[in-house]
């Protein structure tokens, strides 16, 4: 992260605001994203640590999800996400 911003200041205004397309998003943009991103999920993982002992015991079926999750991960195919 600090390695990330410390390239960013070098860059001025215009070059952190540029789309390249008008579909896409700026660096700006991206940045915010990831931001938001990273804050809802260390917003909900907090929440759900409150109360760990009521949490549903994990099975089977979940840890072969969790096996295939990281097998596809690692792979070097691509997916398309939903919408």
């Amino acid at each position: 992260r600090v390695d990330l911003l410390n390239s960013l200041n070098n860059l001025s205004k215009e070059q952190l605001h540029f789309k390249p397309a008008p579909d896409s998003w700026s660096i700006i943009e991206t940045l915010h994203h990831l931001y938001l991103s990273e804050q809802g999920t260390h917003l909900y993982m907090s929440k759900k640590m409150q109360n760990v002992e009521e949490l549903p015991k994990s099975r089977f079926k979940n840890a072969y999800r969790v096996f295939l999750l990281k097998w596809f991960l690692r792979s070097n195919k691509k997916f398309k996400i939903p919408r």
